[in-house]
């Protein structure tokens, strides 16, 4: 079953980049979690991470991710969701045009 992942809060890094190394980021995946509001905005749904992010800690249903693009660090909580999970959505609350190619090909199978 093909995961994406819904992005759920973010939290700026103020440290020096050689700090990342020594943060807690299991600590951090817990600290972050209850921000989860459980709605999926599928603006922000992608089915593979961007170069500039990477996987800092995860469990079954959230990975923290780390996105250390050149202009700023960021801590960003994603929700690993499934297609069922998209659908579901899609019928609740439509998709737009900048929803990801693959989430607008799955609107367009369910008819919409």
């Amino acid at each position: 079953m093909k995961q994406y992942y819904a992005y759920v809060a973010s939290s700026p890094f103020n440290g020096e980049r050689d700090d990342l190394e020594t943060l807690n980021y299991d600590s951090l995946l817990q600290r972050m979690v209850p921000r989860d509001n459980g709605n999926i905005c599928l603006n922000f749904v992608f089915s593979k991470l961007r170069k500039c992010d990477k996987i800092m800690s995860e469990n079954e249903r959230y990975a923290l991710i780390i996105n250390n693009a050149p202009f700023g660090v960021r801590l960003d909580l994603y929700r690993k969701i499934t297609e069922k999970e998209i659908k579901e959505t899609i019928q609740r609350v439509g998709v737009t045009r900048y929803a990801i190619k693959e989430v607008q090909d799955i609107a367009k199978s369910m008819g919409l």
